[in-house]
């Protein structure tokens, strides 16, 4: 997406030049906003990208200097980077077109007799809490309980991106 944003942003400098841009202020608006947004986006990465640099910097500098205390502070700083990009990454992808629309998630129980029930119940569970965390409404429509444990089937609804179906068979293995 990096150099798909680059790109798309000296596209609209291009149009944001355009002596005529405000004889439309309805697309002009558009393209100034997209613009804008995009600019923030590309600051951002270059922010990151630039603390990245300098904290593997002191990190290299505190090893040459045998400073433990320097370089523990400089990886607890690159975990929480690590995190932060992680995040970053998860909305990047959930920053579609569609992706500000409700979404409804079911979770069958496929072959597998009680222990796909089971698992059923632990992967609605992690979306369920993932959605949670987030600070999204989670509403159950429908939920069948397995006859020993876990679910047959649940059916719920939050207000979060598009999620494409999983089409994989999963099972517990026991030893």
């Amino acid at each position: 997406q990096w150099k798909w944003l680059l790109e798309r942003s000296k596209q609209l400098a291009v149009v944001l030049e355009k002596p005529d841009l405000w004889e439309d202020p309805v697309f002009a608006g558009n393209v100034s906003r997209e613009q804008g947004e995009l600019m923030g986006k590309i600051k951002s990465v270059n922010q990151f990208e630039q603390q990245l640099m300098e904290h593997i910097d002191m990190l290299r500098l505190a090893r040459e200097e045998g400073d433990n205390e320097l370089e523990t502070e400089s990886m607890r700083a690159l975990a929480d980077m690590r995190r932060d990009a992680k995040e970053k990454e998860l909305n990047a992808l959930l920053s579609g077109d569609n992706d500000v629309y409700p979404c409804f998630i079911e979770v069958q129980a496929g072959a597998g007799g009680v222990e796909s029930m089971d698992w059923a119940a632990m992967v609605m569970n992690m979306y369920r809490s993932w959605a949670q965390r987030r600070g999204y409404r989670v509403t159950v429509i429908e939920e069948i309980p397995g006859e020993l444990a876990g679910i047959k089937v649940c059916l719920f609804y939050f207000f979060i991106a598009s999620h494409h179906p999983i089409q994989s068979v999963h099972h517990l293995m026991h030893n």
